[in-house]
């Protein structure tokens, strides 16, 4: 039995479509990424797994349950939202015990639900802890506890490491990847594109609504870019318009770093670039080649809107 299907939903608020025909599945002890810009459909997909917003059409079941409004999903869903839900002046484990009530877990089962759920995400050296003296990366970790105390097939973590620094993001996205090795279904909404490529078993693309792709990391990437390389030139100075015009001709685009460009190129084609720029008279602080990643996949999406099979 799949963790989660998604099966053609169309979501609509008025009378603008939000999501459109979207199907994906999970497998149990998955690891699934969702991408997209802002504006993709990323919350919409999420309230209506959660059972918050009703399809206009489609359905999504998890562990073979059908959701709709009014059907109480936090059976079967844990949710971590961006913002951090605990309560300050509490230890880890007194605000873990009065999440346990909001679940509706018996009170002889709290003690060791609690216990285990600590464990599960390696905070049980700061259950006594008071959350307000915690760190922020520890807190998310509290906030991941408070989500998986009920057991839930699919655990779905919205932005999880926003305002942390790196090492509390490694961490946390560690945690995630560690649940899935004891069968949990694993939903992250990220804009952390590295670290999805890297813990993700597979990638959702979003964009518009639609499904630009699902797969694999290495799959979709194969898929999208064969053997090519990017290239990526970083200016000395902001680009007059007779420089920008130079690199455009040769087939480079602007980036969001005003100095910075880059194109996709075929490996029989890599030798003798930087000679080519420099025939173009263009004052190179920095030239890269390199394999390209979800930043890549994601740019060429949205500006080649096709969808990548895998």
């Amino acid at each position: 039995m799949l963790a989660l299907e998604v099966k053609d939903i169309d979501v609509l608020y008025g009378k603008t479509r939000i999501l459109r025909g979207l199907s994906f599945d999970a497998n149990n002890g998955e690891l699934i990424g969702i991408i997209g810009p802002n504006g993709a459909g990323k919350t919409t997909l999420i309230k209506t797994i959660c059972g918050l917003v009703a399809p206009k059409s489609g359905q999504v079941c998890v562990n073979g349950n059908a959701i709709s409004r009014g059907v109480d999903s936090r059976k079967f869903i844990g949710f971590v939202p961006q913002s951090i839900g605990l309560y300050p002046h509490l230890t880890a484990a007194e605000n873990l015990r009065v999440f346990a009530g909001y679940c509706g877990l018996k009170r002889k089962e709290i003690p060791a639900r609690v216990g285990e759920a600590l464990v599960r995400v390696g905070m049980a050296h700061r259950a006594e802890s008071i959350v307000g003296e915690l760190s922020g990366g520890m807190k998310r970790r509290i906030n991941f506890a408070a989500a998986i105390l009920h057991d839930p097939a699919v655990l779905i973590l919205d932005e999880p490491t926003a305002g942390v620094d790196t090492p509390a993001r490694d961490a946390i996205h560690k945690t995630a990847k560690d649940l899935t090795e004891t069968g949990m279904t694993v939903m992250l909404i990220t804009h952390e594109l590295d670290a999805a490529e890297h813990y993700c078993d597979r990638i959702l693309i979003l964009e518009d609504g639609q499904k630009r792709g699902f797969g694999a990391p290495e799959s979709l990437l194969a898929d999208a870019f064969k053997d090519q390389k990017e290239c990526v030139v970083t200016l000395q100075h902001k680009p007059s318009t007779e420089v920008h015009d130079a690199l455009r001709a040769q087939g480079f685009g602007l980036t969001e770093h005003p100095r910075q460009f880059h194109k996709m190129i075929s490996e029989g084609h890599l030798a003798g670039i930087d000679a080519k720029l420099s025939a173009a008279k263009i004052d190179i602080r920095e030239l890269v080649i390199r394999e390209p990643g979800l930043g890549s996949l994601m740019y060429h999406l949205c500006h080649k809107p096709v969808e990548i099979a895998a």
